[in-house]
């Protein structure tokens, strides 16, 4: 194995002091063909003797192992050559450029190791940015496409965002790296909605079963769990009585707790899984609107006589201040679900006379840069209150 190492690691250096490294306008053909002829040879060899190690019965057990430092390797053999490439003053563009075919066969060589040994493949280790840059384009294709079928079904354009999000993050490279994991969470995600989209429904269930896929498929984003709470909240404020209030939130509920995941990664493998959070999340809203009634065996609703003191602060903006407080050691010892509570039950917002606990979380947690701009602004008010004395 040591020895298959070695060779991979003096690829880079073999190419860079190839006479037709950086002749990519006009590279000699003939030389080109030989070293690359030679390099084929080189993985062959590699792929035999992979296979060989994954057999052999005084070796199958340590095999993951020894796969683990040869992937390692191989992606920073392709990193450091697609450093050359950037180098480059003609970024590689002719095909027949002896770069751009070392990449192209150490990559496919990638593509057999992931093939070949799935259950040693560490899927955790990031992509080499020669691969992204290949998949990228890849995706870039297949998101037109994608995108123009959701239209199609008129969806609306906040799902629509939440739903495509994965795919224009990768696009961008938001993430600090791309894994193997993630990247195939997106290929499968992009497979999901096409399926999806090829279901002939009214716009309703359309959108009913994006909601599911979302959750079935655990899209476990900050963009995607605000939504679904949004609306959550959205559908429950619509409604003109606590009753009505609790069969709504009761009925997401339940709808939620059927779906079961079908993906065990996620978008986000560090979050929590989304049906998780909107579980928590509903059914904190309905013990809030609960606890702010007495509620009878014939479900009869009186609310509590509680004197709330008024705020001229929206919930996102109470819910920033109580960060503040928080992060600052205000208070002593308290967990932030306590803090929620307390204001939901003391105070009232500029809008809602009951901010509840899970919509103070979203105000602390995921705070509008709107929102952040406006308590800076009363921050300094109250900064220059203290520097003119006026107390």
């Amino acid at each position: 194995m040591q020895n298959l190492l070695d060779q991979l690691s003096e690829v880079v250096d073999q190419v860079h002091d190839h006479h037709c490294n950086h002749q990519c306008s006009m590279p000699d053909l003939t030389a080109v063909k030989a070293f690359v002829c030679k390099l084929n040879t080189l993985t062959q060899k590699h792929r035999r003797r992979l296979r060989y190690l994954s057999v052999d019965p005084a070796l199958c057990k340590t095999f993951k192992h020894l796969i683990k430092p040869y992937q390692s390797m191989l992606i920073y053999t392709l990193n450091s050559l697609f450093e050359m490439q950037i180098s480059c003053k003609e970024k590689y563009e002719n095909e027949d450029c002896l770069l751009k075919k070392t990449l192209n066969t150490l990559i496919e060589l990638l593509c057999f190791l992931h093939k070949q040994f799935p259950q040693e493949f560490n899927d955790s280790l990031p992509i080499p940015l020669p691969a992204y840059e290949r998949q990228k384009e890849e995706i870039k294709q297949s998101l037109g496409l994608l995108r123009d079928m959701l239209l199609m079904k008129k969806v609306n354009k906040p799902l629509l965002n939440v739903v495509l999000h994965p795919f224009w993050d990768f696009l961008e490279y938001t993430k600090e790296h791309y894994s193997f994991c993630d990247l195939a969470f997106l290929k499968s995600w992009m497979i999901k909605l096409a399926k999806v989209c090829k279901k002939p429904q009214t716009k309703k269930e359309f959108e009913k079963l994006l909601c599911i896929a979302i959750i079935r498929h655990d899209l476990n984003s900050q963009e995607c769990m605000d939504y679904c709470s949004e609306f959550f909240s959205k559908m429950c404020n619509l409604q003109d009585s606590k009753a009505e209030q609790l069969e709504v939130l009761r009925l997401f509920l339940k709808s939620v707790e059927q779906v079961q995941a079908a993906n065990q990664a996620g978008y986000d493998r560090n979050a929590k899984k989304i049906r998780s959070f909107l579980i928590k999340w509903l059914r904190q809203e309905i013990s809030f609107i609960e606890a702010s009634c007495h509620i009878s065996e014939q479900s009869t609703f009186k609310t509590k006589d509680n004197d709330k003191i008024p705020t001229n602060l929206p919930v996102a903006e109470l819910g920033f201040i109580i960060r503040l407080w928080d992060k600052t050691d205000i208070f002593k010892s308290a967990e932030p679900q306590e803090l929620f509570n307390l204001f939901s039950k003391h105070f009232s917002s500029k809008k809602k006379i009951n901010p509840s606990p899970g919509n103070l979380s979203n105000g602390y947690y995921c705070t509008p840069p709107s929102s952040i701009l406006k308590v800076k602004k009363m921050l300094k008010n109250q900064l220059d209150l203290i520097e003119q004395n006026k107390f």
